[in-house]
């Protein structure tokens, strides 16, 4: 009996050391709960930018971005899409759902990615980011 009381304090004590890896007990000020398994979004983001080379392709990304034609369509299109879909959902949710649905079926069965030329996307983002890294070297 005295190696069953002792394997039940091994796993209560055990059990207690896992709770407190994973709460990672915030200081006495700080209510805000903190998250068990590793960096924040935006602390994964912060380390992402903080190195070069993810510095020089996220600036050409959004260099390229915000000079691209589509751009300004999409920007048009999202705000009346939420225009138009904010009465929608208030009223009908369960029509919008459907035709949500309805719409990924179609893109689905029509395979609209493959319209998309993917060396027409790079053709335009190549010769950027390989200039950006150039000037990066002889800096």
């Amino acid at each position: 009996m005295n190696n069953t009381q002792t394997s039940c304090d091994r796993l209560i004590r055990s059990r207690d050391r896992l709770r407190q890896a994973l709460n990672q007990d915030a200081s006495p000020g700080d209510d805000r709960p903190r998250q068990p398994f590793g960096a924040t979004t935006a602390e994964a983001w912060a380390k992402l930018k903080g190195s070069t080379s993810a510095n020089i392709f996220t600036a050409v990304l959004q260099n390229w971005w915000h000079q691209h034609p589509l751009r300004l369509a999409l920007q048009v299109s999202a705000q009346t899409a939420e225009v138009v879909a904010t009465p929608v959902a208030q009223k009908h949710p369960i029509a919008l759902v459907l035709g949500a649905g309805l719409a990924g079926a179609l893109l689905m069965r029509t395979k609209a990615w493959r319209w998309l030329s993917v060396s027409a996307v790079f053709a335009g983002l190549a010769p950027k980011l390989i200039k950006a890294l150039g000037t990066q070297q002889k800096a």
